[in-house]
């Protein structure tokens, strides 16, 4: 069996990955402030002193592009998103967890949660609001202001190695590998009234899967000819 078949057949594995971290990304685009992933390869020459050289496609780990989405506005003061680099803490079941855009809401007993019902902390923990609260604001710097009167700020946070951060589902991220969280800098980094949406287009995603699949289709036509190639020489040979 010639050599050029395996060549492909890691080709064709890759492309499949690929495939999955585009749909991964596609089903997300209207995920609030999603990082989309992106996906390389490279090329391995396992035996690089053997006269019979075999190089192989392997594709590299998905990593994040963490760049900041398109804002939208929305006219609620209780849609948050924040800058770049800058993330909201938010307890999940007792989990510290982390999140880059979501509306805030009150819960009956006057905790202040994420879209999803996360508790979202403040200096010391979970925000409560006061009872009777008319209007609730968010100041740039994070203030929490009931009824014109300050009663806490937002636990804001950057990190000194952002890329670690995990996907814990519904939007929250997760420390889970040391990306060490740290009081974010910046007197402004909040933005009330704004959402941020996922950070990536969705017709050059749709460009990018169609090219895949084309990509997808060439290997798998160039395996069926290595196919036949072999087997071609193995009746050749066998007919002698």
């Amino acid at each position: 069996m010639g050599n050029g078949i395996y060549t492909a057949l890691s080709g064709v594995m890759t492309n499949m990955q690929q495939i999955e971290v585009i749909s991964h990304n596609m089903a997300n685009v209207s995920t609030p402030a999603f990082k989309m992933e992106r996906m390389g390869s490279q090329a391995i020459t396992p035996n690089a002193a053997s006269n019979q050289e075999l190089t192989f496609a392997m594709p590299e780990v998905p990593v994040a592009d963490l760049s900041q989405g398109p804002l939208v506005g929305t006219g609620n003061p209780l849609d948050v998103a924040f800058t770049e680099g800058v993330y909201l803490q938010v307890s999940d079941k007792g989990q510290t967890a982390y999140v880059r855009s979501t509306t805030l809401s009150v819960m009956p007993d006057g905790k202040l949660v994420d879209s999803m019902g996360n508790g979202v902390l403040g200096d010391q923990d979970v925000v409560k609001i006061p009872p009777g609260t008319a209007e609730l604001t968010i100041g740039t710097n994070g203030d929490v202001v009931a009824d014109g009167n300050r009663i806490d700020r937002l636990r804001l946070v950057s990190f000194k190695n952002e890329q670690a951060l995990t996907p814990g589902g519904n939007h929250l991220l997760l420390d889970l590998n040391g990306a060490n969280a740290m009081p974010a800098e910046g007197g402004a980094p909040v933005m009330a009234g704004y959402k941020e949406q996922a950070n990536f287009s969705a017709v050059k995603q749709m460009t990018d899967m169609i090219a895949a699949h084309r990509t997808y289709d060439i290997t798998m036509n160039a395996i069926r000819t290595f196919g036949q190639i072999d087997k071609r020489g193995a009746n050749n040979i066998a007919a002698k």
